[in-house]
């Protein structure tokens, strides 16, 4: 049977406003990506940047992605995961089962809630750690969470170099990248600042 040319015409449509928020997640990530450059070297820690588990907290699919991106930038590296409601323990669980990753390479900061609480207490944590204070560090997210954390550690710990840790491969979970992609700009474009920010606090003092 021969298909009508406007079917194929609007068929055609679909699959390319289908593909069209992937496309363009992709390019973005990719910029950032190489916006934020290559490790200069293995990092010592890797921070593992919290999110939702599933129900009865079993491990979610952008959980597996930030342990494996970990991983990647160093799979001698300790990780040091972070995030409230067993959110570090379940990537953390993930990690062992998945990468064999032994004990003494495992640390768990169960207390924060948002980035900016992910970044604080893991930062106070590491200084408080002989073993681990001078060690270099690199935080694990997709490419476009990566930066903002960054962004968040560099105004809370200006003294301490930070990386980003592995790098996103084209077409690695697209429906997790353009998620991702759609959360980070609307975040930027709402001007959002966590609380305890000093760029919040000037803000407001300036309006």
């Amino acid at each position: 049977m021969r298909l009508s040319r406007p079917l194929v015409v609007g068929a055609a449509a679909v699959v390319v406003l289908g593909l069209l928020p992937w496309v363009v997640a992709e390019v973005v990530q990719a910029v950032v990506a190489r916006r934020l450059g290559s490790l200069d070297q293995p990092p010592d820690v890797v921070i593992v940047l919290g999110c939702p588990s599933r129900r009865e907290g079993r491990v979610s699919p952008t959980q597996r992605w930030r342990v494996d991106l970990a991983l990647r930038a160093n799979p001698a590296a300790t990780l040091l995961f972070t995030g409230a409601n067993g959110e570090a323990e379940a990537m953390a669980a993930d990690a062992q089962a998945r990468y064999d990753l032994p004990e003494d390479r495992v640390l768990i900061e169960p207390l924060a809630t948002t980035t900016w609480e992910n970044v604080a207490h893991c930062g106070a944590l590491l200084a408080a750690n002989p073993e681990l204070k001078d060690g270099s560090v690199a935080i694990a997210s997709d490419q476009l969470h990566t930066a903002r954390a960054l962004g968040y550690w560099r105004e809370q710990f200006p003294g301490r170099p930070v990386q980003a840790a592995g790098r996103h491969r084209l077409g690695e979970h697209p429906i997790l990248t353009v998620r991702t992609a759609i959360y980070e700009v609307v975040l930027r474009l709402s001007g959002y600042r966590p609380p305890g920010s000093p760029r919040l606090a000037r803000d407001h003092a300036g309006g």
